[in-house]
């Protein structure tokens, strides 16, 4: 999965993972955008994290990360 891919590619591909999918807001308002959204996929074991940055519906972006919880 790679810029250009579109969200259906990446919820086949990561099906079995956790999945956070949310519109992105329109600058400093609580406006939902319709063109931008972002999906992100957790590995709860390893703590990792994949962020995919869509435009029109097509990733224009990858972020990855790890990330902690509570009680860490």
């Amino acid at each position: 999965i790679g810029i250009g891919a579109d969200k259906l590619k990446i919820i086949l591909a990561y099906e079995n993972d956790l999945l956070i999918m949310a519109p992105d807001y329109e600058g400093d308002s609580y406006n939902r955008s319709k063109t931008r959204y972002s999906i992100t996929v957790r590995d709860l074991e390893k703590r990792r994290e994949i962020v995919f940055y869509l435009n029109n519906k097509k990733v224009v972006s990858i972020e990855s990360a790890t990330y902690f919880t509570d009680s860490e």
